[in-house]
């Protein structure tokens, strides 16, 4: 994969406790994949608006393989205010911050 994919959306807020139980279902399946191979993270960003970033080793319609994330997908929809909206980003910068270990006390 040469990018991430962000996906973004807003689901009903009446399903939103749905809304987290599918997302545990699919999480659950991804955690069964080799490290690295698929990064899906997903954000709440409040009022029931959602942000999920899809990065790694395979490209993102590797996500759509996977029967829990098929089940996931085939009511998302109903449960949206706004259907999920899809944008290729590119990474130009990054910070990596590095722990500093604190010096041997005397």
């Amino acid at each position: 994969m040469t990018g991430t994919v962000v996906i973004h959306y807003t689901i009903k807020h009446a399903h939103i406790e749905e809304e987290l139980t599918r997302l545990g279902d699919v999480y659950a399946e991804l955690e069964q994949l080799p490290a690295g191979v698929l990064n899906y993270d997903t954000y709440h960003i409040g009022e029931g608006a959602f942000i999920a970033l899809v990065s790694g080793d395979a490209e993102p319609e590797l996500l759509q393989t996977l029967p829990t994330f098929q089940e996931y997908r085939r009511s998302l929809d109903e449960r949206c205010i706004r259907p999920p909206e899809m944008s290729s980003v590119h990474q130009i910068f990054t910070t990596s911050m590095q722990r500093r270990e604190d010096p041997p006390r005397s």
